[in-house]
């Protein structure tokens, strides 16, 4: 019972990676970053940036599913750029912790995890698999 719930904590991990990186080009091109195919202008960049605040989500979901195991150094992977996960995540039965975060912190791990599709982080020197999923 135990192993078939883990199996869906990876699957949902999975699948919320996904959708976050399929969703990364529609993000660029409709906000104009670099990457985008066309300019902006003065007008248009205000514009976004609206769009932008509205899409925000007031707080944010942060899952860390299991512990993980790989042979992947944290140096190569990004940075995690919220507060340290001991501090806000709390046990999630049956598996895993679970946490959520808001404000300027919010903000800051919702547009990195956008660009890092593995949800693998270097937190404070070790691999951490942290979940990001943002709450309507």
């Amino acid at each position: 019972m135990r192993i078939g719930r883990l199996i869906l904590w990876v699957l949902a991990a999975g699948l919320t990676s996904a959708l976050i990186a399929g969703c990364d080009a529609e993000r660029r091109e409709a906000f104009g970053e670099p990457g985008a195919a066309e300019a902006n202008t003065s007008a248009s960049t205000t514009e976004a940036a609206g769009h932008r605040n509205a899409l925000m989500p007031e707080h944010l979901t942060v899952d860390r599913p299991a512990l993980v195991d790989t042979n992947r150094l944290a140096s190569g992977l990004p940075v995690w750029p919220g507060p340290d996960p001991s501090h806000f995540l709390r046990p999630s039965p049956p598996a895993g912790e679970s946490g959520r975060l808001t404000g300027p912190q919010a903000r800051d791990v919702y547009f990195a995890a956008r660009d890092n599709s593995e949800a693998l982080w270097n937190g404070g020197g070790t691999v951490q698999w942290l979940v990001v999923t943002s709450v309507p």
